[in-house]
């Protein structure tokens, strides 16, 4: 009889684990697999879609990088998540071109925003499809 309950057991802890296994959702990376390491990544839309426009430098004029789906047909004031792949250090972005205006903190590496309709800049505001620069470090 213990042998049974034994095997029984084992058998509900299988196919509970299998259950978990098929109900659990996509990880935060497999959301922003598109953007290699040494990049810092963005998204026109929140949970890492449409996109991503990737840099691994400084980035002064976002306006000078097309993307076919934001307002003004580039990436600039067209931004709603982001993901710091970089190799080593943080991220600042910016409102303005060339690092001018309001800034967001520095995004350490491996952080990520998936919607940042929920933070806000230094002087206050939602950077949400304000973002026009980005400075490394």
């Amino acid at each position: 009889m213990g042998k049974m309950l034994r095997r029984c057991a084992a058998a509900v802890a299988g196919l509970a684990l299998t259950l978990v296994c098929l109900v659990e959702p996509a990880s935060a990376g497999d959301r922003y697999a598109g953007c290699p390491p040494t990049y810092f990544c963005v998204w026109a839309a929140s949970d890492f879609n449409d996109g991503p426009g990737k840099w691994q430098n400084n980035e002064p004029n976002y306006a000078i990088w097309g993307h076919g789906t934001c307002p003004s047909g580039t990436w600039s004031n067209c931004v709603s998540s982001v993901f710091n792949n970089g190799q080593n250090c943080a991220v600042t972005f910016y409102d303005g071109n060339n690092y001018a205006g309001a800034f967001y903190y520095q995004l350490p590496r491996g952080s990520f925003l998936a919607n940042l309709a929920y933070d806000r800049w230094s002087d206050g505001t939602s950077p949400n499809d304000k973002i026009s620069s980005h400075k490394w470090c």
